[in-house]
């Protein structure tokens, strides 16, 4: 499953100021030390500014260490506003779900430069000012309105900041591949935007449906169906994506049957949806799914999304399983046409020209022994497949040197046409060689 690509629309916590400044740490803790001293008075804890007050101190801590940060600040501007990492001269590169980011350190925080424009793509904090800053905001501003219920619109803004600035935290999580971070940031934003003493924000179901994907991602796949499903109650469905984390989640979980009927109860609603049909062919062709019932859905896709490669793909495997495998090389071409080098198609096709080849050997060894025509038909069918199967393989070899299996196939093919000719032999024992060094 591909990661999803969050589209939130989030507001920049706070404007860039012309010169570095770095955070005071210490004053912000003792803040919070003297708000919470200030509670403990009775005369001071019946004020709902007192409260509110508290609210915006740990909210200020939780955000003090990444207030100047947003995506796009340039390396210019990020020297401007946080100064210079400690590892400058010499950043580390890391490489998150095939993107190499360069790593900067500071004191409190990591940020995420991408070396191609040189622009703050992501960051964390590595040394929060407070524990858990964001919950005890929540907590301050609930009592803020419980002691005076006049605070509402002070108490809605502080709800407000704090939801906008997990949600960043969130999309930064989800950026770095940590999705378990990024589920537990946007299930506190979904919680507070629904509690809001306001009223329920707009975006709570879309930060809930955040946090289920992030879950899924997380394979945290018990919780992501609990809040998945939820949601789909309350008849949000983000246009039939959430059938496809429900239905992965109920799979991972072992809940073959349940995970199908979500698939379909998906695709009898939203028929269009390229990502929900891909999914289920996928689901179906791995769990043994009859091909023919699968079929009408690949193709159902292919209408909606002509050029879409996977799915053309998905055409060739089903009619793999069929046996069916001249439309399974006919597919294959369809995939290539677009996509010379897509090594999945040709591997495929390769092995569909390898397994047609196998069955025709097998009716050989089932044809009586006088039936000489027959076995000699067979047996120029079995040499073209197999030739056919080698000239393929060469290619996907070409585009994957190091993949084992097609060397392992072509040594294999190979082997059965080595008394075809000395340039059959040859490449027989040069495949069976490079076979012993992978």
């Amino acid at each position: 499953m591909k990661k999803l690509i969050l589209t939130m629309a989030v507001a920049v916590m706070a404007s860039a100021p012309a010169m570095a400044q770095k955070v005071n740490t210490e004053a912000i803790k003792a803040k919070i030390e003297k708000g919470v001293e200030a509670t403990k008075d009775a005369k001071k804890s019946a004020k709902a500014a007192t409260w509110l007050s508290l609210g915006k101190t740990y909210y200020e801590a939780a955000t003090a260490n990444t207030a100047t940060l947003f995506p796009g600040l340039t390396y210019d501007m990020l020297l401007l506003t946080t100064g210079k990492a400690s590892n400058a001269d010499e950043p580390g590169i890391r490489n998150i779900g095939g993107k190499d980011y360069a790593v900067l350190k500071y004191d409190a925080i990591e940020v995420y430069v991408d070396p191609a424009n040189n622009t703050v793509r992501s960051w964390k904090e590595t040394a929060p000012i407070e524990q858990d800053a964001y919950s005890k905001a929540i907590a301050a501003y609930k009592k803020a309105y419980e002691v005076d219920p006049k605070s509402l619109d002070k108490v809605g803004d502080g709800y407000k900041s704090v939801i906008t600035a997990l949600t960043n935290d969130g999309q930064g999580f989800y950026e770095l591949g940590e999705y378990d971070n990024a589920a537990k940031c946007f299930a506190l934003a979904a919680e507070c935007a629904y509690e809001n003493p306001q009223g329920v924000s707009e975006n709570a179901q879309q930060l809930a449906f955040f946090s289920g994907v992030a879950s899924t991602q997380a394979e945290e796949y018990a919780q992501a169906e609990k809040i998945l499903s939820k949601l789909k109650d309350e008849g949000y469905e983000q246009n039939g994506d959430i059938y496809v984390y429900i239905a992965t989640a109920q799979d991972k979980l072992g809940n073959k049957e349940g995970a199908k009927e979500t698939y379909l109860a998906g695709i009898s609603k939203y028929a269009n949806n390229t990502t929900l049909l891909t999914q289920f062919i996928t689901y179906a062709i791995v769990n043994g799914e009859d091909p023919s019932v699968v079929l009408p859905y690949v193709l159902t896709a292919q209408e909606a999304d002509p050029s879409n490669i996977s799915l053309l793909l998905a055409e060739g495997i089903v009619y793999d399983k069929m046996k069916d495998y001249d439309k399974a090389i006919a597919a294959y071409d369809k995939a290539l046409a677009l996509d010379p080098a897509f090594f999945g198609a040709l591997y495929n096709k390769g092995f569909a020209y390898y397994s047609k080849a196998t069955e025709l050997n097998k009716q050989i060894g089932q044809t009586d022994y006088t039936n000489k025509a027959l076995i000699e038909e067979l047996k120029k069918g079995y040499i073209e497949n197999m030739k056919s199967a080698t000239e393929v393989f060469e290619k996907a070899h070409e585009v994957a040197p190091q993949d084992a299996s097609v060397v392992e196939l072509l040594r294999s093919s190979y082997f059965s046409l080595r008394d075809e000719g000395d340039n059959m032999k040859a490449k027989y024992e040069h495949y069976n060689a490079l076979s012993k060094t992978m």
